[in-house]
């Protein structure tokens, strides 16, 4: 993530202030990363759970552990420190809450005007989102970290719009969310493996040139 704290979107902005009283303790970003998993899976099985009120407070939680995953690099960029073994800890977190809430939704929207077909799109909800990071992942590693970089807009970022997410239950949207998403999702996934090959194919390029014999003449 740009470290620029002019492009960063809010709440990474908003998570370099709250960490600061931790930079001299003996917490870790390693901790915090925990402390977002377990906020995660907590939020996976109280939205599983069903009921307009267990939505509520599973979709807070899940917003909270969101939250909570920008914590763990702000505090190891504002003490200058970098682990390999982290931030694979920290992405391999991040895309099991997601995964497990989304899937956990679709179960607990079983009694829902969508009936048993709630599991079937909550599930393919999370599939796309699982394939997202699977493909961020490699693409991180072969082209950086512009290969999961994402449109941003004043601020915000598009993955903002899941703090969203407890309005929508409190309303009783989650069933239209969830449609959404295992529509959206997809593309979205579509695009980001289309944008990661232009990068490949870009990177590959201009590495190309930079070997030619000609390159230092």
């Amino acid at each position: 993530m740009n470290t620029d704290t002019t492009k960063k979107p809010w709440d990474g902005l908003l998570a370099s202030v709250i960490v600061r009283p931790l930079i001299p303790t003996a917490i870790t970003p390693n901790h915090l990363t925990t402390l977002r998993l377990a906020v995660g899976l907590a939020a996976a099985l109280v939205v599983a759970h069903g009921g307009q009120s267990w939505l509520v407070a599973g979709t807070l939680l899940y917003i909270l552990s969101n939250f909570i995953d920008h914590t763990d690099g702000a505090l190891a960029r504002s003490r200058g420190t970098h682990s390999e073994w982290g931030a694979v800890y920290d992405q391999w977190c991040d895309g099991l809450v997601q995964v497990l809430v989304f899937a956990g939704i679709g179960i607990g929207l079983r009694e829902s005007w969508l009936g048993l077909a709630a599991p079937i799109v909550g599930v393919v909800f999370a599939a796309a989102v699982a394939c997202i990071f699977i493909i961020n992942a490699r693409g991180e590693k072969t082209i950086g970290n512009e290969a999961s970089d994402q449109p941003t807009f004043a601020g915000f970022e598009i993955e903002d719009v899941l703090y969203l997410v407890p309005l929508v239950a409190v309303f009783g949207w989650l069933p239209f969310f969830i449609v959404s998403g295992s529509i959206g999702a997809p593309i979205y996934l579509t695009w980001s493996a289309w944008r990661q090959r232009r990068l490949q194919i870009a990177t590959s390029a201009a590495q190309s040139t930079d070997s030619s014999p000609d390159a230092g003449a």
